[in-house]
């Protein structure tokens, strides 16, 4: 691979893995609150310290040495073996540090709490040292492919185990934001140690004679085909991700999804499930709620508001009857007090004289036909006792040419 074609290829690589990066710490924010993100941030400062003294300039110091030996496969054999025992030296001794003294390095940045996260994080500064001291090996002899590879395995690692552990410790678990944020950096190291396990693969690939540029030719139309089959697939999945974390919807929502209401009671990873109170329930692609317009009736508030009309004879006393349509509905438990049901005359009709009202309901996804019928059933009642009239149509039938169809008085026949 030619110069320009290997940095190319680091350039895309460090592109998506800071765009993985960005997926992973924005919804973490919101999952771990400044609390548990202030636990986060002391132990990936010990992290960054300690990884800074350890592999401070020897990685490009190591790949220049590879380059300059060029052609000398048995020189470079030995700078990558002394290379890669001072690596190790360097991370087992920074991992020590933070496996036996997490609490004293937690005190000297004022936050204790962040004890557990520099234990958990300890083991990531061991690989990291590891892989650079590959990454150097493989760069200085040219091969770009392996670094870009194992950065992308990293972080990927990083955001689907940091972001599903810290998920299931906060929400499932219900643990403190501090282990929540050792979570997190179980993410770190668990990516850490995927990339170390990649590297090492591709590697060994390339010393036995396997040419990685194929290989990568032939991974990346694969790649291809398989991203254009599995794109929806994938889509949904990292929509579970994004309502999981946004909330925009969340378990027990009444909503609307293409004309079907009901509440929502389970959020998976690919999809979602939605049940109504008539027990049917509708399975929804994850992108759905994302990509298409949701209606959700219990975002900010779970009260929804309804109406309801009557009729009532133009002979009536309408202030009674409106007073009457008012007491009745105030009268229903599931009618919000502390917002008033209003009651007009909305319509003067060809048989009498139409009443509306509106109120607001508690738990409107046990639905309203039973509450909107006691409320009538109180009105006829009440409308009975005060002598109010409800209209119906009246026919007068007229019958013409009856005196031909009344038999005369005497007549037999």
């Amino acid at each position: 691979m030619g110069f320009l074609g290997g940095a190319a290829l680091l350039t895309a690589a460090v592109a998506v893995s800071k765009l993985l990066g960005a997926l992973y710490k924005i919804p973490l924010g919101n999952l771990l609150g400044s609390r548990g993100m202030g636990c986060f941030q002391a132990a990936y400062n010990v992290y960054g310290v300690l990884l800074t003294l350890s592999t401070a300039g020897l990685p490009l110091a190591m790949s220049r040495l590879i380059a300059q030996s060029r052609g000398r496969p048995r020189r470079q054999r030995r700078i990558f073996h002394v290379a890669l025992a001072l690596f190790l030296a360097l991370g087992l001794v920074g991992s020590g540090v933070m496996l036996t003294f997490p609490r004293q390095l937690a005190g000297l940045l004022h936050n204790e709490l962040a004890a557990p996260s520099i234990r958990v994080l300890a083991p990531a500064l061991l690989a990291v040292c590891l892989l650079s001291a590959i990454r150097g090996y493989t760069q200085g002899q040219g091969q770009m492919l392996p670094t870009a590879v194992s950065q992308v395995v990293e972080s990927a690692g990083k955001l689907v185990v940091g972001l599903g552990l810290t998920w299931y410790l906060l929400t499932v678990r219900g643990v403190s934001p501090e282990i929540g944020a050792a979570g997190a950096m179980a993410g770190v190291t668990a990516g850490s140690l995927l990339a170390l396990l990649v590297l090492a693969l591709l590697v060994s690939l390339s010393s036995v004679g396997i040419d990685l540029t194929v290989l990568s030719v032939f991974g990346g139309a694969l790649g291809v085909g398989i991203g254009f089959g599995m794109q929806k697939i994938a889509s949904n999945y990292i929509s579970g991700f994004i309502i999981l974390f946004d909330r925009s919807v969340k378990l027990g929502d009444y909503v609307q999804v293409a004309n079907f209401a009901g509440v929502i009671t389970q959020i998976n990873t690919r999809y979602s499930v939605i049940s109504n109170i008539s027990g049917q329930e509708l399975i929804v692609p994850n992108e759905n709620f994302v990509t298409g317009t949701v209606m959700n009736y219990s975002r900010t508030e779970r009260e929804s508001a309804t109406t309801l009309e009557i009729s009532c004879a133009y002979e009536s006393d309408v202030d009674r009857a409106l007073a009457i349509f008012s007491e009745c509905i105030k009268a229903q438990p599931r009618v919000l007090k502390t917002r008033e049901p209003w009651v007009v005359v909305s319509e003067l009709a060809a048989s009498g004289i139409t009443l509306k009202s509106g109120f607001w309901v508690t738990n409107p996804e046990n639905g309203t036909a039973v509450l909107k019928s006691n409320i009538l059933r109180e009105v006829l009642r009440r409308f009975a006792e005060e002598k109010i009239e409800i209209p119906y149509n009246k026919l007068d039938l007229t019958v013409k040419n009856a005196a031909d169809f009344v038999r005369p008085a005497g007549d037999g026949k």
